[in-house]
């Protein structure tokens, strides 16, 4: 019997080379199946370390997964709203634009080519244009009163046709027989309006409000968010669903939409295969990015666990070397158990992450009522490649350590300690990487940001390259800072120098903990960065539409000032009510501004907008007053930032006969972020004396006991009437970007502190033990592991928020000429720098056991199955 066939049956020493050797596949595929067994032995031995390799890289991608299935269902795709659009029907035609014209003619079919004929927008004249029948649909935004209640949302109008199916689905009562009955949708039912009895609907349609009082007579459900159901009526209808025995192909719809009919054909939205192009490129820029990124943060997050079982397992690879194999077979041996911890969490991430997306998807609609309500949808495209991240990512994490493994020589494979040594060069060479791939990173900025947009996906190539390189550098300057530390440890009490000198001998380790570190405190700093700049550059350009802490309340033409002034004195005593005239925009067309004039009596907007002495007697002299903080050139943007001001900018516009003329001023440099969108002030009789079209819409509160319930109180009394305040203490109401970011980087930074530091413990225990049998007491170990693990972090965090600071920069200033200004967020590279560390070191010291294990590798018999 051959040495082959014996080790294959499991009488020898593992086998490598299982196969005959004129098949060389065979052999190949022989040495993964070993190994892959080997493998599985070796994690079931270690299975708390074999867990925590797994959750590090399904956490991360379950949370991924999660957002992707919430978002995806969330925000459907046009085939899904299909049905919720045009019920059963081949298309949903309404009335479009034509390159500023009106609805010219109509159009008839015949055999699919289109021609026109004179006609009206209608049921008679659409029905010329295609073969088929046309149901009246449409929708509108109403607001919904019943006694205490005030609802605003949309009122759609569904037949019982079956050309309708699908649009609604009745849950209660009966369908309406005429116009004066309605059935409740779901975010009516959520808004508290009754499900039987009477409500008052107001249309606000050309700024004139319409009540209506209508019988509730069931409930019904709908895809889309919908407060009413009402009949359709051909007489208002804004749109048509086209019944047709066949498809509305392109051609044909085409052919209507350059007369001006808008056409959603189901086949053509069902089989779309057309993206813009530009669209397409930042698509793959962003997909590209994100999965290099977030193959790298859990790659570094859980290389710990491989470096350890590497560590773990070198007396089996020096066992496996002496027994004949390659260097090839002994790196299989290591990846072997990074492919099975890769393919378990590869299985696991999008399952989970589609369970738990879809559980807070059920949540939040449950307390959002108006969001979309239909199918859960499950994006498999990116399951399949989140799978594939989880087997790259473990590949990528036990790559070094297999390399690693395979070319240590056996004998020091079998020293208790093997301890390399630090080279300067490897130190130099990563300086060099990552000056040259910073040069890389910055040109993919330069190209993401001011390229053309047709072809943004050039720029994933240097920006992701530079980015791993970038990362790389900073990791191969790790050993050699590991070594300065423990040469400073000398003059450093026992338990810091026994810490930073253990960390200097064990490189290999203390490099797999402080890289996790490093690359999520670098991806989160490159992240914040442009982040806290874009926020900066908001506060600083923020203008208020009003004078801080004014309501101010938007009414329809028609309405009566002396509703207004009875709610406010009612809601709010001792409010002024301040009635605005304004203009439409540019309607003085003062070249080179973007203005939108606001009209009232000198005293009046000197009151309102706070204008000086000299200000207001322009005004009582017939003049302008340009918005007290200026206004803006349209459409300015130069490289430098400022731009040269040859006209007023707090002195008025004077009026002289039929002409208005500057207030001639010395030229003089501005920051372009320092001039606000804004227009002009003008009297009432100069508007009038220029025959500007002008009417009151806006009526200013002023002054009173303006508190933050105020503008829910006046819009709960003035209805339909449209109410806006200005906060001072709070000027940006758009989202902050930087919470999600902080939240999600927190979160990887704790998993990677503390997987970390908990499997550098557990490869201690051999020293931990050592510095027991010398008297050492458990707070003093206790401190050594705390000193260890805070020193590790703040090598980490301190290289990566040198390696992120760089990108993060780039991209802050390179946009710039979009009005960026650069800010840094300091409180968080403060709290990163000194706060991950004292976590390390707290959870270093829960993790010191009272009793240490006693060092030594455990001989087990195990037999290969």
């Amino acid at each position: 019997m051959s040495l082959i066939q014996e080790r294959a049956e499991g009488r020898s020493a593992p086998d490598f080379c299982v196969g005959r050797p004129d098949a060389p596949a065979a052999r190949w595929l022989g040495s993964w199946r070993l190994c892959l067994r080997l493998a599985v032995r070796d994690l079931r031995r270690a299975r708390w370390r074999t867990a925590l390799g797994i959750a590090t890289i399904v956490l991360p991608l379950m949370v991924i997964a999660a957002v992707g299935v919430f978002f995806t269902s969330q925000q459907p795709a046009p085939a899904a709203m299909v049905s919720a659009d045009m019920g059963s029907g081949q298309a949903l035609l309404a009335k479009g634009s034509t390159d500023g014209m009106t609805f010219p003619s109509v159009w008839y079919a015949q055999d699919g080519v289109f021609a026109a004929r004179s006609g009206q927008f209608d049921r008679t004249g659409l029905e010329q244009v295609v073969h088929g029948r046309l149901l009246p649909t449409g929708s509108a935004q109403v607001t919904v009163r019943s006694g205490g209640v005030l609802a605003n949302g949309t009122s759609v109008r569904i037949g019982t046709d079956p050309g309708y199916d699908g649009m609604a689905t009745l849950t209660s009562g009966r369908w309406p027989t005429s116009s004066d009955e309605v059935l409740l949708g779901g975010l009516g039912l959520a808004s508290g309006l009754p499900t039987h009895g009477t409500v008052d609907i107001v249309d606000t349609t050309d700024s004139v409000s319409v009540v209506r009082s209508l019988q509730v007579v069931g409930t019904v459900r709908t895809t889309a968010p919908v407060l009413l159901v009402e009949l359709p009526d051909a007489r208002t209808a804004t749109s048509w669903i086209l019944l047709w025995n066949k498809p509305v192909d392109e051609q044909e719809a085409v052919g209507l939409t350059r007369c001006g009919v808008s056409v959603a054909s189901r086949d053509l939205v069902a089989n779309s295969r057309t993206t813009a192009s530009g669209d397409q490129g930042v698509v793959t820029l962003i997909v590209s990015m994100l999965t290099v990124g977030i193959v790298v943060v859990i790659a570094a997050m859980v290389a710990p666990v491989f470096a350890v079982g590497a560590a773990r397992s070198r007396r089996a690879v020096a066992l496996l070397a002496g027994n004949g194999a390659t260097t090839a077979q002994r790196r299989r041996y290591v990846l072997s158990q990074a492919l099975l911890v890769g393919v378990a969490a590869a299985v696991l991430a999008p399952v989970a992450g589609a369970l738990l997306g879809a559980v807070a998807l059920l949540i939040y609609r449950q307390h959002h009522p108006g969001a979309w309500a239909g199918p859960v949808v499950v994006p498999w495209p990116w399951g399949l490649l989140m799978a594939g991240v989880a087997i790259a990512a473990a590949l990528i994490a036990a790559l070094l350590p297999a390399i690693a493994a395979s070319r240590r020589p056996v004998v020091s494979s079998l020293a208790v300690n093997p301890t390399p040594s630090a080279r300067g060069g490897i130190a130099v060479a990563g300086l060099l990487i990552g000056a040259l791939s910073s040069v890389l990173v910055w040109r993919g900025v330069q190209d993401a940001l001011r390229g053309p947009m047709n072809s943004p996906a050039g720029a994933a190539v240097p920006l992701t390259g530079g980015g791993i390189a970038l990362f790389g550098g900073a990791l191969m300057l790790v050993p050699w800072l590991m070594g300065r530390l423990g040469a400073l440890a000398s003059q450093l009490p026992v338990a810091p120098r026994l810490a930073l000198r253990d960390l200097a001998r064990q490189r290999t380790r203390a490099t797999a903990v402080v890289g996790s570190v490093l690359a999520t405190v670098g991806v989160m700093i490159a992240v914040l960065i442009p982040l806290t700049s874009q926020r900066a550059s908001q506060i600083y350009t923020y203008q208020p539409a009003i004078p801080p802490g004014d309501v101010r309340v938007v009414a329809p033409s028609d309405a009566d000032e002396a509703v207004i002034r009875r709610v406010v004195a009612t809601v709010v005593p001792g409010a002024e009510v301040i009635p605005m005239i304004t203009a439409p925009p540019e309607t003085v067309g003062i070249e080179g501004l973007s203005q939108d004039t606001v009209v009232g009596s000198p005293d009046q907007l000197a009151q309102v907008y706070r204008l000086t002495a000299q200000q207001h007697a322009m005004l009582r002299q017939g003049g302008l007053v340009l918005s007290p903080d200026g206004a803006r050139p349209a459409g300015l943007r130069t490289e430098t930032g400022t731009v040269t001001v040859r006209g007023a900018l707090q002195l008025p516009y004077v009026f002289a006969g039929d002409r208005l003329s500057l207030v001639p001023i010395n030229p003089h440099a501005v920051e372009i972020h320092r001039l606000p969108d804004t227009g002009v002030l003008m009297p009432l009789a100069v508007a009038q004396r220029l025959g500007v079209d002008v009417g009151t819409g806006t009526y200013l509160i002023h002054g009173g006991d303006l508190d933050d319930g105020a503008a829910d109180r006046l819009q709960s009394g003035l209805g339909t009437y449209g109410v806006t305040v200005d906060h001072p203490d709070t000027p940006i109401h758009t989202p902050d970007l930087r919470l999600p970011v902080l939240g999600v980087g927190a979160v990887l930074l704790l998993l990677a502190i503390a997987s970390g530091t908990f499997l550098a413990q557990s490869d201690r225990r051999g020293e931990d033990t050592i510095v027991q049998r010398l008297g050492a007491g458990r707070g003093l170990r206790r401190r050594v592991n705390a000193w260890w693990a805070a020193a590790a972090t703040f090598v980490g965090v301190g290289v990566g928020l040198v390696a992120g600071w760089l990108p993060g920069t780039a991209m802050a200033v390179e946009a710039r000429s979009r009005a960026e200004m650069y800010a840094a967020p300091w409180g968080i590279v403060f709290v990163l720098l000194f706060g991950a560390p004292l976590l390390a070191a707290a959870l270093a010291a829960a993790f010191t056991r009272r009793t240490p294990a006693e060092a030594g590798f455990r001989r087990r018999r195990h037999r290969l199955r």
